[in-house]
């Protein structure tokens, strides 16, 4: 067992990754308004919709949707021109 120690550890290189910070990850998000233009840019009225969604529909979104940080809630909006 070249390079071992007693304990089965290579040294301080393992204790080192144990004691690794956990990543940070930083992001910029689009305001809700600056998201609504450039998805719809041809429109110039965003009306909010309310939707009451079913647990089953809540969990079909978030199957879809993938890994997500936490919303407070979804929005739905209805897109205007004119």
């Amino acid at each position: 067992m070249k390079g071992k120690n007693k304990y089965g550890m290579y040294g301080g290189a393992t204790l080192l990754t144990m004691c690794a910070p956990a990543a940070v990850i930083a992001a910029n998000y689009m305001t809700v308004e600056a998201a609504q233009k450039a998805a719809f840019q041809q429109a110039d009225v965003f009306k909010e919709i309310q939707v009451e969604l079913t647990t089953q529909q809540q969990q079909a979104i978030l199957l879809l949707a993938g890994p997500q940080p936490r919303h407070g809630k979804l929005q739905v909006f209805h897109a205007l021109q004119g």
